[in-house]
């Protein structure tokens, strides 16, 4: 991301794009990026990627949350979490984000809970009980119970 004046006639305001496709190695990689631009807060995302501009950002926990948002986004949009998740990225660990996706196993969702994006089952199974009503408690929580598991099932079987 570069930090310039696009004026006005954009696709998206603020935003220009160029046509550089065939460096493109992996399209993925814009949901990714996507993804860091749409956890941060609009104060951070003005300086995200400019010189300097991660001064202040703890991006430890701005990684965390792009790969879970863009793993959400990919499911979201019915994508093969490999095309964003791909051999070539992830220094290495894109194999084992994959299959602990697949396991049901969400690394980075309690960092997306703390900037409101998503909610952990601990603060869920609360919230559907006293807020939804008798029913909607029910469906939530079997839903629930279903994920919690097959995480058990799962993790028992390593």
């Amino acid at each position: 991301m570069i930090a310039a004046d696009v004026g006005d006639d954009t696709f998206l305001p603020g935003i220009a794009t160029r046509d550089d496709v065939d460096r493109l190695t992996y399209p993925g990689d814009v949901l990714h990026e996507a993804g860091h631009l749409a956890v941060l807060e609009p104060a951070a995302r003005r300086r995200f990627g400019s010189e300097g501009g991660d001064a202040g950002l703890d991006m430890q926990r701005v990684e965390q949350r792009a790969i879970a948002w863009s793993y959400a986004a990919a499911e979201h949009l019915g994508l093969d979490p490999g095309l964003v998740f791909h051999d070539g990225g992830y220094r290495g660990h894109a194999e084992g984000l994959r299959r602990t996706f697949a396991l049901g196993v969400c690394p980075g969702a309690s960092t997306l809970e703390e900037v409101g994006l998503t909610m952990t089952v601990e603060r869920a199974r609360p919230r559907a009980l006293s807020e939804r009503g008798p029913l909607a408690a029910r469906v939530v929580l079997m839903a629930l119970s279903v994920l919690e598991q097959r995480y058990r099932t799962v993790m028992a079987a390593r």
